[in-house]
């Protein structure tokens, strides 16, 4: 089906707002995946782009579709309440939620991968998880396991939840055609180095052990990228290794010597008297 022209009389429309990302702080550094790379129309979507959600939006982390090869975005959405082992159900927002059930095939029913720790700035965990229903804001899984805090990240398990890069994506990618339909579509600005503006991450957790998660996870993969909010005064760096000081030897002191005992002088001999000469 072709694409029908703009229809109406001449005149001012409806206004539309765009608001640009920009996600470096200074281009100096900055250096893409070369040769491009393919998103997968089926798997993307941005859920928090009210309006739009087949438009993506600068600061989706990217993961690769280990089937396919082609790009998808990493996080689907995040825990809206704390999950407790045991449990079968996980709290999301509605527009998770949609995106969820979607990605799951419209039943509900697949895989997930959870990312997350049982408590706040704790070691963090990667959980494999079966659903098997999604109900508006509850997705009904398999016991995890582990608790789970607030602003867990959930993926899907399909390898797509390990970061690649970041997406620039200028004024937006389109993954849908005209009719509305799944398209994939070939990009060139898959972000692997330059200084970036952590605000402007798409799902950056605010939890400071799940945020090193996703910048250790980067730089197993990409090149060097540095991070705004390293800089913030209440942040830790915790990214490199601290260097373990090399131990300084004592030297052992050398023995003290022994004095030689200072020999007793030689004494000299006493000579003999001149006897007097015997008169005649």
């Amino acid at each position: 089906m072709g694409h029908e022209p703009r229809q109406g009389l001449p005149g001012i429309g409806t206004s539309r707002t765009t608001t640009p990302r920009k996600l470096f702080l200074g281009d100096m550094l900055a250096s893409y995946l070369p040769g491009g790379f393919i998103i997968d129309g089926s798997e993307a979507r941005d859920p928090l782009n009210t309006g739009d959600l087949a438009t993506l939006r600068t600061g989706l982390l990217m993961g690769k579709v280990e089937a396919t090869g082609l790009y998808a975005p990493m996080i689907v959405g995040v825990l809206t309440a704390d999950y407790t082992s045991g449990g079968t159900e996980l709290t999301v927002s509605a527009a998770t939620g949609v995106e969820l059930d979607r990605r799951l095939g419209g039943d509900g029913a697949g895989t997930l991968t959870v990312i997350g720790s049982p408590t706040v700035n704790g070691t963090v965990v990667e959980i494999t998880a079966t659903a098997s229903a999604v109900s508006g804001t509850t997705v009904t899984v398999s016991n995890l396991g582990a608790n789970m805090i607030s602003g867990s990240l959930i993926c899907m398990d399909d390898e797509s939840w390990q970061p690649v890069g970041i997406l620039d994506a200028g004024n937006g990618v389109k993954v849908t055609d005209v009719d509305g339909n799944d398209i994939d579509v070939s990009h060139g600005k898959l972000t692997i180095a330059g200084f970036i503006n952590s605000s402007q991450v798409i799902n950056m957790p605010s939890d400071l052990s799940l945020r090193q998660y996703i910048v250790d996870e980067l730089h197993k993969r990409c090149g060097s990228l540095y991070w705004s909010h390293m800089f913030d005064a209440t942040e830790t760096l915790n990214d490199a290794p601290t260097p373990t000081p090399t131990p300084t030897a004592t030297p052992t002191p050398s023995p003290t010597p022994t004095p030689s005992p200072t020999p007793s002088p030689t004494p000299s001999p006493t000579p003999s008297p001149t006897p007097s000469p015997t008169p005649t």
